[in-house]
């Protein structure tokens, strides 16, 4: 299993309206994946809806790929 961290501090709102700060996206197995403070994944009514801010771990190159790679 690979496991690499490319954002942090990430600042959202979720897609039931609450904001939340001190999120991390992943890639683990080749899927986005976004965990909170607590290590809970950020998925259906907690999915991410917009990111407000964040700090990027990756170059611009790899960060265009992560984009396009699925949001598990």
């Amino acid at each position: 299993m690979s496991k690499i961290l490319y954002a942090s501090n990430i600042k959202c709102t979720l897609e039931d309206g609450t904001t939340i700060e001190d999120v991390k996206g992943w890639v683990i197995d080749n899927k986005r994946v976004y965990k909170t403070k607590t290590d809970e994944i950020l998925t259906g009514t907690k999915k991410i809806k917009t990111i407000h801010n964040s700090i990027i771990h990756t170059d611009p190159i790899n960060l265009l790929l992560i984009s396009q790679m699925v949001n598990d």
